[in-house]
C-alpha cells in the first residue's frame, strides 16, 4: 500500500503518481500540477515570480495532511511594517556620521521591522559582503524575508500549542492557560 502524501488515503500499490518524491492519489495530483505548471511556466518565461518563502510555502502546502501555518497567515498577522536603511535611521536620529571617505557600512544595512497584530515585533536586516553589491531593492527584499523566516517557527510553535490545548480539551482535561505569577520574580534592589 502506498499512502497519499497529500490527503493521506492509502491505495494498492501501483495507484499512486510519484511527483518527485512525493506520492500523491489521483485526486491530489491535479492541484500538486497547477502549481507545479505554474512556477515552470514562469520559469520558462525567465520571470520566475515565486519567492523562494512562495516556494516553500507552495512545498508545504503540496504534502500536507493536517493544519500548518501558511505565509498568507504570516502576512495577514502584521500589522505594520518599515524597511530603511541604518544610515537612514541614524540621520534621522541627528547622530553623527562618519566624515572619512570610505564607504559607509551603514548605507548598505537594510532593516525591516514588522509589528505584528498582537504587538510582536520582528526586525529583519541585509547587508552585502562587499559594498559595491548594494541593491536597495533586494535589501529590502532580503531584510522582509529575514523576518517571515524569523516568524514562521514561532507562529509554528503557536498552532502546535493550539493544537495540543484543543486536543487536551477534547480528551475532557482542564487546561489552564494563564501565565504562572513567577515566570518573572522580581528582582531584587539594594537600597542605600
Amino acid at each position: 500500500m502506498d499512502r497519499c502524501c497529500k490527503c493521506g488515503v492509502e491505495y494498492p500499490e501501483g495507484e499512486i503518481t510519484w511527483a518527485g518524491e512525493s506520492p500523491l492519489c489521483a485526486l491530489c495530483l491535479p492541484e500538486w500540477m497547477d502549481g507545479f505548471t505554474a512556477a515552470l511556466r514562469n520559469t520558462m518565461k525567465g520571470t520566475n515570480e515565486m519567492s523562494s518563502l512562495e516556494a516553500t510555502d507552495a512545498e508545504a502546502a503540496a504534502v500536507a495532511v493536517a493544519p500548518r501555518v501558511t505565509l498568507d497567515q504570516i502576512k495577514a498577522a502584521i500589522s505594520q511594517q518599515y524597511t530603511f536603511t541604518a544610515a537612514e535611521a541614524v540621520t534621522a536620529m541627528g547622530a553623527p556620521r562618519p566624515t572619512d571617505p570610505s564607504p559607509d557600512p551603514l548605507l548598505v544595512l537594510t532593516v525591516c521591522i514588522m509589528v505584528m497584530d498582537n504587538g510582536f515585533t520582528v526586525i529583519g536586516k541585509s547587508a552585502p559582503a562587499s559594498p559595491e553589491n548594494f541593491n536597495r531593492e533586494l535589501g529590502a527584499k532580503f531584510a522582509y524575508e529575514d523576518c517571515i523566516r524569523q516568524l514562521w517557527p514561532l507562529m509554528g510553535f503557536a498552532l502546535r500549542d493550539a493544537l495540543h490545548h484543543g486536543a487536551e480539551v477534547a480528551a475532557g482535561r482542564s487546561v489552564d492557560l494563564t501565565v504562572p505569577h513567577d515566570v518573572n520574580p522580581p528582582v531584587p534592589t539594594t537600597e542605600a
